[in-house]
């Protein structure tokens, strides 16, 4: 098996990054900013917690990140 390229590892990450953002959005959702751990995220999405802070530095991170998200699909939705 040959070693992925760029594009594939760039790919993947985004896949996992969207995952994570989604896994946070339904937690913060249902549990609350404040009753929502990094520990439930990892679980929830299938990664280690520490695999998780690789792609966000802290839970006030991950929250811009699931806000930004949304600000983002709403600007598409009138671009169109």
């Amino acid at each position: 098996m040959s070693p992925r390229t760029e594009s594939q590892n760039e790919e993947i990450r985004r896949k996992m990054e969207s995952k994570i953002l989604d896994s946070a959005l339904e937690l913060f959702a249902n549990e609350g900013y404040g009753g929502t751990s990094m520990q439930m995220i990892a679980l929830k999405c299938g990664v280690s917690k520490g695999n998780l802070y690789n792609y966000f530095k802290s839970k006030q991170d991950l929250l811009e990140g699931v806000l930004i998200s949304g600000l983002n699909q709403v600007s598409k939705s009138y671009d169109k």
